[in-house]
């Protein structure tokens, strides 16, 4: 089981990170594709076309679960493991709320051409797919995003006219063949959803786009304060802005552990085991590290803050969280 730390800096990174590659996708298919005001087939989503006011819709037939399954035009995955960043674009203003509202992410390796049967299938056929857990979850127009057991996305709070959901993955599969992307129902959406569009619970997915790094492997570290695995860890300092004054707030789990408030230059220090770098939307860094890790915020003149743990979010905000914080 992959252990994790999800490091958001919305701030200027010291660090110089290998850029993520895109993911080819081909021949989209989808259980079922609105036709009627324009065409909003599943494959407008991967037209690189996210301004056109199209995208895969599905009204009326809103109330149930659909289904867009996405070929790869090559087989991908790195044999140390991958780190998967889906974003997910919703740019239909014409009538504004046209979000996924809850949603799952997979892969499969089965022969691609066995993808094509989606439409009639209901989506699944024979394939075998493999639920991807999220590791982050961002919205770049601040509505909520919360991953539930099942491993689904479930979505709430403001209701912009558009927005951007970037979510990443890590995953150990190779060969990978093929991405579903399911719209599912839920009590909590209008009409069932699966979308949030108060008047019928339909959405329009505008773009959909895959990127993939490596995860590394192991590096030989030694005197990183950890004796028990001193050799086995990886180090990155993150430099933030003295210019762009941040909140970051740091979980466990799902849990909020501490607030730094930060209005001056100031590092961040991780060590874990291994660390993948990722990018999220405005090309921040997105760092991603497995094993047991510690991040340490230095300040001039004042004792260093440090948090240890096996799963750790640290995440910009832009405005003070409701729970009490830890200056």
């Amino acid at each position: 089981m992959l252990s994790r730390i999800l490091v958001f800096i919305c701030c200027a990174i010291a660090l110089q990170a290998k850029a993520t590659s895109f993911v080819g996708l081909q021949n989209a298919t989808a259980t079922f594709s609105q036709t009627f005001t324009g065409d909003f087939s599943v494959r407008r989503a991967i037209n690189a076309a996210s301004a056109d006011g199209l995208g895969w819709a599905i009204d009326p037939q809103e109330g149930q679960n659909q289904t867009a399954v996405f070929p790869t035009m090559a087989n991908i995955g790195f044999a140390g493991g991958s780190l998967l960043t889906f974003t997910i674009s919703h740019a239909y203003a014409v009538w504004g709320g046209h979000m996924l509202g809850r949603f799952r992410l997979s892969v499969t390796t089965d022969d691609r051409n066995t993808l094509y049967d989606c439409l009639a299938a209901r989506g699944d056929g024979t394939v075998h797919w493999t639920v991807l857990e999220p590791l982050s979850l961002y919205s770049s127009s601040g509505e909520i995003l919360t991953k539930l057991p099942d491993h689904s996305i479930i979505v709430s709070g403001p209701l912009p006219n558009t927005d951007v959901f970037t979510i990443t993955a890590a995953t150990t599969l190779t060969g990978i063949t093929g991405i579903r992307l399911e719209a599912l129902t839920d009590p909590s959406l209008p009409f069932n959803g699966p979308g949030r569009q108060p008047e019928n619970g339909n959405f329009v997915l505008s773009e959909f786009r895959v990127g993939i790094d490596p995860i590394p492997q192991r590096s030989t570290l030694a005197g990183l304060g950890i004796p028990a695995m001193a050799a086995d860890l990886q180090h990155v300092e993150i430099q933030t802005s003295k210019d762009k004054p941040q909140i970051i707030v740091v979980k466990s789990g799902g849990d909020f552990v501490a607030e730094f408030k930060i209005t001056k230059a100031r590092t961040l220090n991780v060590e874990a085991e291994t660390i993948a770098c990722g990018q999220a939307p405005g090309g921040d860094k997105i760092y991603h590290c497995t094993g047991a890790a510690k991040v340490v915020l230095s300040d001039e003149g004042k004792p260093p803050i440090t948090i240890s743990g096996e799963s750790l979010l640290i995440q910009p905000i832009r405005s003070n969280p409701t729970a009490t914080t830890s200056k």
